[in-house]
């Protein structure tokens, strides 16, 4: 990919949200996300058909979109789709799944991550509260948390992420489509 192919959200942070980059937060809890996602994870595929989205609501960042938060430099790219609505907005689980991470986390707020089997795992960012507990199993559209503004967030929506093989990829695709 050349430089400049994704066009750049520029991200304006409250002090309090700016300080979880200088804190190391934000990076700490990308490490503790990747250590899930990164495993093969459980062995038979769980769903069939399309992915549902997450939540109702509008896309206000697409997938791949370079960043800047506050005064810094484009650094990474946007690794999923954030759909905003209101706070309290329920947020399903996109397809069926084993519930592998599902916990508060100081950048992301509410964290639940899904394996779905065969190395495809989707998380959910930047919820107020999560409705779901590790180990157990989530069926399509599940209700597994409401919709929030939480950790660097500037406004409430969920952040919809889906991981193969370790590598993120567009959910937005997966709900396009069904994926053998």
């Amino acid at each position: 990919m050349r430089a400049g192919s994704y066009p750049i959200s520029r991200i304006k942070l409250k002090p309090e949200k700016d300080a979880l980059f200088t804190s190391g937060a934000v990076e700490r809890d990308g490490e503790r996300m990747a250590a899930f996602y990164k495993r093969p994870g459980f062995p038979k595929k769980l769903w069939e058909g399309t992915f549902l989205w997450p939540a109702t609501g509008i896309v206000s960042s697409g997938f791949g979109s370079r960043r800047s938060y506050g005064a810094r430099p484009p650094t990474g790219s946007h690794s999923g789709v954030d759909i905003a609505n209101s706070t309290g907005t329920s947020v399903i689980a996109s397809a069926p799944g084993h519930v592998v991470l599902a916990e508060p986390m100081e950048s992301f707020g509410t964290v639940v991550m899904l394996d779905h089997g065969q190395g495809i795992y989707s998380y959910y960012l930047h919820m107020q509260s999560g409705s779901v507990r590790v180990g157990q199993s989530v069926a399509r559209g599940q209700p597994i948390g409401l919709m929030g503004q939480e950790g660097i967030a500037t406004g409430p929506h969920v952040h919809w992420s889906l991981t193969v093989a370790g590598v993120r990829v567009d959910p937005m695709e997966w709900a396009d489509k069904a994926i053998p």
